[in-house]
């Protein structure tokens, strides 16, 4: 069974790819597990109120503004395997680990204008199709031997920030643009047929934060947009030869048939453009967040359009020690009637986290668990740790 579904999916990949394009364009298996959430920290996933410099790459931009000395930051995420991650039990695997998730650095150019650089990842996965039993027609159940099959897809970001505060003019408002470069590699590896594809385009995100202090504390708003990616890559083909020689009658000579024409096939991988809103208070006691993510999956995607929820409490243990609890829902319907209708990927991740000054580092701790009230599909485990310094 699992032999079958795996042709199907290469089937619908090839024919029925995120771009609808006949024949000529593979999708790169864009699924949620393998979305590397850079919002995540310890007050939990929240896209608007980063809690440590690293986190720039992925949340509001206008945020910028607060990180007011010039300062480094270095962050690692590690995502835990699932084994049934998708249509016949197919698994999803971390790949390359012992790398960061992300890098940032930030200079307050002046009063007005902060600039900031970071590279960090978009997308992180190995989709493993899991040992297969090699049949003939002489062995149809088999003849003993197996094969394995993973597609490997990593999506890297390099942005530029610049953020403005215009509290001069509007009272508590900074708004700011993050321009990425986005970089996408793609690996198939299928028993002996191996096939590389690359590209890369530019993405941005535009937003805007407004702080206000009131009587019982400060409440800060902020919303911001991000577009999403559309990149493609020609297919690059290693291991079997690309030309079958057919010789049906010795007597009339052999003729070549080509079985893939490299030039016309492009891997193609799409992420969708995102709207980001967020409410936080702050008072000397207690911290609330609380964030919705709209994602247009419909313009890019095996999904239907989304609308993701998360909130946290926060609680200032001392000075340089707050601890955060918070929950994050996601939504991912399936759009395609060829495949499960089910929300198989809708899950409900619980956190908690912890940040904390030590000798001058801001050090950010948060794990995210979704076991508990997840589809089997999605149960996973998320840990994150953070670390800025400034100068």
């Amino acid at each position: 069974m699992k032999t079958l579904l795996f042709f199907v999916l290469l089937f619908f990949s090839a024919t029925y790819s995120q771009t609808y394009e006949i024949n000529r364009k593979i999708a790169a298996t864009i699924l949620p597990q393998g979305i590397r959430w850079q919002s995540l920290s310890s007050n939990g996933f929240s896209y608007n109120f980063p809690t440590t410099l690293s986190q720039i790459s992925g949340s509001n931009p206008a945020a910028l503004v607060f990180f007011d000395t010039l300062a480094v930051g270095l962050s690692y995420q590690y995502n835990s395997n699932i084994n049934e991650a998708y249509l016949a039990d197919f698994g999803y695997i971390n790949s390359y680990i012992g790398l960061p998730q992300s890098l940032a650095f930030v200079y307050p150019w002046n009063e007005s204008l902060t600039i900031g650089f970071s590279a960090s990842q978009k997308y992180n996965s190995i989709l493993d199709f899991g040992e297969m039993d090699i049949t003939t027609i002489e062995n149809p159940q088999g003849t003993g031997e197996t094969f394995s099959s993973k597609r490997q897809t990593n999506i890297y970001a390099f942005s530029a920030i610049a953020a403005y505060d215009i509290s001069r003019f509007l009272s508590g408002v900074s708004f700011a643009i993050r321009v990425n470069y986005d970089y996408f590699r793609m690996k198939d590896k299928i028993w002996h047929l191996e096939t590389n594809a690359s590209g890369s385009s530019p993405s941005f995100a535009t937003g805007v934060n407004y702080r206000i202090e009131t009587g019982h504390g400060q409440i800060e708003l902020a919303g911001y947009y991000e577009t999403g990616i559309d990149i493609s890559g020609d297919l690059e083909y290693k291991g079997v030869n690309l030309i079958q020689t057919l010789d049906p009658d010795p007597n009339n000579g052999s003729f070549q048939t080509p079985i893939i024409n490299p030039s016309t096939w492009k891997a193609v991988a799409e992420l969708p453009n995102r709207f980001h809103f967020g409410v936080n208070f702050r008072s000397a006691t207690d911290i609330f967040l609380m964030e919705l993510s709209y994602a247009d999956w419909e313009s890019a995607g095996l999904f239907k359009n989304s609308l993701d929820f998360s909130t946290s409490y926060g609680h200032p243990f001392s000075d340089q020690l707050l601890i955060f609890y918070g929950i994050f829902i996601i939504n991912h319907k399936f759009k395609s009637k060829y495949l499960y209708s089910e929300n198989k990927f809708n899950s409900k991740f619980l956190t908690v986290g912890a940040n904390t000054l030590f000798n001058g580092f801001n050090i950010d701790i948060v794990i995210a668990d979704s076991h508990l009230f997840s589809h089997k599909w999605h149960k996973q485990t998320i840990f994150k740790f953070a670390v800025g310094k400034a100068f």
